[in-house]
């Protein structure tokens, strides 16, 4: 028999006005009645990938998920489906739940990033990559930032993918925290991307909620890998990977250079 493999989408999709275009577990139950009612037929095998625990969504971030259909069309999907794969131990074990067949594929960052020849500022750079669903994560660090910039005019913050500076100069147009910071959109490219990242030092805040509890610390293994320190929440996305320091923010958090450990904390 022959077999194939086909990812599935179990995100619901929409057009550019907001309509409905897919929901999660509409056509996936329909494709397992027919090419398993074929005899002798091939039969595809279906695998869901997932980086993220779609179940347990923050509303400040995801809130297209936060409806009955939605959610029962996902846990469909996963019950459906002949595999899972997942990026940690902890997501999968929340999948399982659904499905026995999870298999866990590590995030990992390529050998070539270690020898990326990135920008450099004149300024001292903090950055932060994040997309629009961090409002839960950027609240936990905002006063602290604040207070950083403006202790330090002679530092700027550079928000990459989501522009979240207005979290910190609070609508001050006028304020200096405002012309320190800067933004640029993501990059189509990962490799793009990776050639804007000018940090000095990078930021990974993240709020003690379940859904990031299921996060991988790919964004410690990229910044480590170009040699850039960061200051992580210490979760469990993080705690593993790097060393616990306090860092000096006031509460637990987490720092790793590129081959060592750097415990050299930042004032706010």
């Amino acid at each position: 028999m022959g077999r194939k493999i086909v990812a599935v989408i179990v995100q619901p999709v929409y057009d550019a006005e907001g309509k409905l275009l897919y929901q999660p577990g509409d056509q996936l139950a329909e494709d397992h009645r027919i090419l398993k009612s074929i005899p002798g037929g091939t039969y595809r095998h279906e695998v869901v990938e997932t980086d993220d625990d779609l179940l347990q969504a923050e509303p400040s971030g995801l809130p297209h998920l936060f409806d009955a259909q939605t959610l029962e069309g996902i846990r469909r999907s996963l019950r459906l489906v002949d595999a899972v794969t997942v990026s940690t131990p902890y997501l999968a074990e929340q999948i399982r739940v659904y499905n026995p067949n999870v298999y866990v594929l590590p995030n990992f960052v390529k050998a070539g990033l270690l020898n990326l020849n990135r920008p450099r500022r004149d300024k001292l750079t903090i950055g932060w990559a994040a997309g629009s669903s961090h409002l839960i994560d950027i609240v936990t660090v905002a006063d602290q930032l604040r207070r950083v910039l403006e202790a330090n005019p002679q530092v700027d913050m550079h928000f990459m993918g989501y522009d979240w500076s207005p979290e910190l100069h609070r609508a001050d147009l006028q304020s200096a925290v405002k012309r320190q910071c800067r933004w640029s959109n993501w990059q189509a490219d990962v490799g793009e991307y990776y050639k804007q990242v000018d940090f000095d030092i990078a930021i990974a805040p993240l709020a003690d909620v379940p859904f990031n509890r299921s996060k991988s610390d790919i964004r410690a293994k990229e910044m480590a890998a170009m040699g850039i320190p960061i200051v992580a929440a210490d979760l469990l996305p993080y705690h593993d990977f790097l060393t616990t320091t306090s860092c000096r923010t006031g509460r637990p958090a987490t720092c790793t250079g590129r081959r060592r450990s750097s415990r050299s904390g930042w004032t706010s």
